[in-house]
């Protein structure tokens, strides 16, 4: 299937079009990105994600009025360029989360370390249930 076929099977909302695009392009999209951008912290359920918000953008620009059949290296390559921001966003999100998790453990910590009061039995099960909580 060319690019133009997809692209207007895309405009008629062939339904055919979301399996082809998802059983052509996707493995081959993840191989791809994988190399670009390494990601230690995705799981395979991460990159299907990715994979599914890129289709959907795809989609949503090719819909858009002022969008043309792509020149160099086509639908695909304009796919990974879509895929490499959300993966990028995807990434970034965590990271901030992992962050705010650790200032919330380090936050806890000091909290605990600074009450006289507990023992080291209540200290441990105080932090084993914070960290059930995060």
């Amino acid at each position: 299937m060319t690019d133009a076929q997809i692209v207007k099977g895309i405009h008629e909302n062939d339904d055919r079009i979301w399996r082809y695009i998802y059983r052509t392009y996707r493995t081959h999209f993840f191989s791809t990105l994988r190399v670009k951008i390494l990601a230690p912290m995705f799981c395979n359920e991460d990159w299907e994600d990715v994979f599914e918000e890129s289709i959907l953008t795809l989609m949503r620009k090719v819909k858009d009025d002022t969008f043309s059949v792509v020149r160099n290296g086509g639908l695909f390559c304009y796919l990974v360029e879509i895929g490499k921001g959300h993966a990028k966003n995807k990434m970034r999100k965590m990271r901030q989360l992992n962050e705010h998790e650790k200032e919330k453990i380090a936050d806890n910590v000091h909290r605990e370390n600074s009450n006289p009061d507990l023992t080291t039995d209540d200290k441990q099960t105080a932090q084993d249930e914070f960290l059930e909580r995060v």
